[in-house]
């Protein structure tokens, strides 16, 4: 047993996917003990800063991932099939956004992409399953401010293979 969780350890992949794994399990059980969610925030922090090069680059889109489950995680019953649905789907999104951080994917425009594109959706989510009765305006900016990023990191990511005329326009086209 032991040499066989070694062995998982020494890939990447299948290190990356532990990873998430408890991160995932960490968050489902946060709905049940206040001491799960502690562990989940000091879990989630530490997996992603712990290989220390380029978390600068992913910070506000690891920001948004976190503070989505966050606002998530009370809204969606735990025993239902959309909680599993739910907590399979932050699996793969933190085995996605740790892959891509720590370099172990080769093709990592493509899943970056995907990651904005469900971080669009996780925000326009929490948005519109969130009482709206109380501060909409400020949850209407908040929600423009995030979506602002999320487009800006999308584009940011692709700069190599932008002009300097074409950043320019794309920084106008996100506000």
């Amino acid at each position: 047993m032991q040499n066989a969780l070694k062995s998982v350890l020494k890939n990447p992949a299948l290190q990356l996917a532990l990873e998430a794994v408890i991160l995932s399990f960490l968050l489902y059980w946060s709905f049940f003990s206040w001491l799960a969610f502690i562990a989940f925030i000091f879990a989630v922090f530490y997996f992603y800063f712990s290989p220390s090069f380029s978390w600068q680059e992913y910070l506000s889109s690891f920001l948004i991932l976190f503070v989505s489950s966050l606002a998530l995680r009370p809204l969606i019953p735990a025993e239902s099939w959309w909680g599993i649905a739910f907590y399979a789907g932050f699996f793969g999104l933190f085995f996605i956004l740790l892959g891509v951080k720590n370099l172990v994917f080769i093709n990592r425009q493509l899943l970056y992409h995907f990651f904005n594109n469900t971080l669009f959706f996780l925000v326009f989510l929490v948005f519109f399953l969130t009482n709206k009765s109380e501060l909409f305006l400020l949850k209407y900016f908040l929600t423009f401010f995030v979506i602002f990023i999320i487009f800006f990191n999308w584009i940011a990511f692709f700069i190599i293979f932008f002009s300097e005329a074409t950043i320019d326009y794309s920084i106008w086209i996100c506000f």
